[in-house]
């Protein structure tokens, strides 16, 4: 069945507002998820791998590149996993979570306390997949909401996508106050 699109509205001020206002709930969640999952990958996860506290030889020299590895392994199979994130209505938790990474590897950056590979590499990977499970399960809750009238589903996702790039681009300004003043080497 081919949808008609011929209703949906295009960006303006006012389609924007109210766009935003009925999807607003899961564009936020988006945009802090990302924001926080790539402050943990593009600066405390690096700064772990210059740091040298993970001692093993294996690693020493690609351990940057396998942080990065295991982080998009995670993000690959949770935007697989519809089936499973499409049951998990509280968006906020995936939020949550990832700020609860980002406190563990910043305490890693200021006080080590993991001086094991694997156990960092298992980690990026759950960072991973709650970023992937916050993209496809925010995405599909707009499409499926019944309070999004269904010619501003479109224009909502496209808000999204914008807000999560605003996630990605805040947390590069984040990373680099950060390398200047607390995680200065």
């Amino acid at each position: 069945k081919k949808e008609d699109t011929s209703d949906n509205k295009e960006m303006s001020c006012v389609n924007f507002g109210l766009a935003f206002s009925k999807s607003k709930r899961f564009i936020i969640n988006l945009a802090c998820v990302y924001c926080l999952e790539y402050i943990i990958l593009s600066g405390l996860s690096e700064r772990v791998s210059k740091k040298n506290v993970i001692k093993e030889d294996f690693f020493h020299d690609i351990l940057y590149e396998t942080f990065c590895l295991c982080y998009q392994l995670g993000v690959w199979c949770s935007r697989s996993s519809l089936v499973v994130v499409k049951h998990i209505k509280l968006v906020e938790i995936f939020t949550i979570c990832q700020a609860i990474n980002l406190a563990l590897w910043f305490t890693q950056v200021l006080y080590p306390f993991v001086h094991i590979s694997w156990i960092c590499f298992a980690h990026l990977i759950i960072v991973g997949l709650f970023g992937g499970s916050a993209y496809v399960g925010c995405f599909y809750f707009v499409l499926e909401s019944k309070d999004i009238d269904s010619h501003l589903k479109e224009l909502s996702i496209n808000i999204g996508t914008i807000f999560n790039d605003c996630g990605i681009l805040t947390s590069s300004l984040v990373v680099l106050l950060l390398d200047n003043t607390l995680m200065k080497i």
